[in-house]
């Protein structure tokens, strides 16, 4: 057992209990100062099924096919938490809009229902996804009990750091500064700094974030650009992508991004910060300038408590973007293709030799020779352990092909990043799937295939695979 699978458990460990122990810590102050500790239950028995899925997901057959899912519920209940958390930030701005909606009263019974309902969304995607992540582990390292004492020993770290902080007099008066948009607020936070798409390997959702904002801007302006028909002569082309590629861009995914995270929370800032307050009237005090300036006062105080979380995301967010945004980007990694030979209509492509091994998770490229023009084909193991086989083209640029940034593909004409996991849909700027059959040994493709397949490039180009 390495020293690395080791260090991951524990990391692994120590997050989801961290994540958890300042959840807890806040939500345990909220509800004392509130005096709604009834919802410390649901809050429990939402961590409880969470726990509980986590240790048995791997086991329970009907769930494998979620396994790779589970980076998509990780990325999904980040964006839930975040929109709950705008919405209750945009009522809580004291909006005339919102006004009939502070007059409803809630029942005890339906916050009971979303306690555990958030809790269960909160705990249960990272801890399935650390049950999956840290089982494969343990399968594949022939170690299951040091992969799962690490696991156990990180957790207790966790434990033993954050649970004394509940006796600090200010961790208990958390719930002074942490209402329900706050606490929500709280929890995207954690989703997005203490979570991660590998389960145990990755411990932030920013570059997801930012490379699926990239994405859905490329396939937005791909559409209106084959919408409006845009002349399809070279050169106009040419100049037009290298135009509207900024649009794609990570510079103007980062700004997007901090625009699309930060308008919510400063509008919430303006409104509580610089706009002059209300003074409640007080009937049984005469309306002097001293008690007028007193209870100004204790309303701007009020609203100072609510903002500190709310500055304190959006700092976090501004320095993590910037200090991701000027990291120097890795170099594309694009090999140069492999011949291959076709028999009896069939192309077999050798999993693993002295000079490779198609199980890393690298881009293989291969090239197939076949009545003057040549197929290039390209593979890749997805994090679900599946082979991805396709053309090193998509349906709608030139076939450049594509390259390799951490766990993205590139496309080479559009700059286009791809998440690998997404590998095998067919449209847009990804590579177009092949159907493939795959043993321990070799990765097998029908000729007829590949053609058909490349034939439906050169159907909406005017340039050849492999120019």
């Amino acid at each position: 057992m390495s020293q690395f699978v080791v260090s991951d458990a524990l990391l692994a460990g120590f997050r989801e209990t961290a994540r958890g122990g300042i959840l807890y810590l806040v939500f345990l102050s909220y509800a004392s100062l509130t005096q709604r500790k009834y919802l410390l239950a649901p809050f429990f028995l939402g961590i409880s099924v969470a726990f509980l899925t986590g240790l048995s997901a791997p086991y329970i057959t009907a769930l494998l096919p979620l396994k790779g899912a589970v980076g998509n519920l990780i990325s999904g209940s980040f964006a839930l938490f975040f929109i709950f958390s705008c919405a209750a930030l945009l009522q809580s701005s004291e909006l005339p809009l919102f006004e009939p909606f502070r007059l409803i009263r809630i029942s005890d019974f339906f916050y009971r229902i979303a306690t555990l309902f958030l809790a269960v969304l909160f705990f249960l995607p990272e801890a399935t996804g650390t049950g999956f992540a840290a089982a494969e582990t343990a399968l594949m390292r022939e170690g299951a009990f040091v992969v799962y004492f690490s696991l156990a020993a990180g957790a207790a770290a966790g434990g033993i750091l954050i649970f004394p902080l509940g006796r600090l007099t200010f961790v208990r008066k958390a719930g002074e500064v942490f209402d329900v948009p706050q606490i929500l607020l709280l929890c995207a936070i954690l989703k997005l700094f203490g979570s991660g798409m590998k389960g145990i390997e990755q411990i932030t959702l920013i570059p997801s974030v930012q490379a699926g904002l990239m994405k859905f801007f490329h396939d937005f302006v791909h559409q209106n650009f084959v919408l409006f028909m845009v002349p399809d002569h070279m050169l106009l082309r040419t100049t037009a992508w290298n135009f509207i590629g900024i649009f794609f861009g990570a510079n103007f995914a980062l700004f997007v991004s901090l625009l699309l995270l930060l308008s919510v929370p400063l509008f919430f800032l303006y409104r509580k910060l610089l706009r002059e307050p209300v003074v409640p009237a007080v009937s049984d005090a005469p309306a002097t300038g001293a008690v007028i300036r007193k209870l100004r006062h204790a309303v701007l105080s009020e609203r100072r408590k609510k903002a500190a979380p709310v500055i304190f995301f959006v700092f976090l967010i501004v320095t993590s973007w910037y200090v991701r945004g000027g990291q120097t980007s890795p170099r594309l990694y694009n090999p140069a293709p492999k011949p291959l030979v076709a028999d009896n209509g069939l192309v077999r492509i050798l999993i693993s030799d002295p000079t490779m091994d198609l199980k890393d998770g690298r881009i293989h490229k291969f090239s197939l020779a076949h009545q003057g023009k040549n197929i290039r084909i390209l593979v890749v193991r997805k994090p679900d352990s599946r082979f991805s086989v396709c053309l090193d083209a998509c349906e709608i640029c030139p076939p450049e092909g594509y390259g390799q940034k951490e766990d993205l593909l590139v496309c080479i004409y559009c700059n286009t990043p791809i998440p690998v996991r997404t590998l095998g849909r067919p449209g847009g700027c990804n590579p177009i799937p092949l159907e493939a059959a795959s043993d321990n040994s070799f990765i097998s493709i029908k000729l007829d295939e590949l053609l058909k397949k490349t034939a439906l490039v050169n159907a909406g180009k005017s340039g050849e695979p492999g120019r």
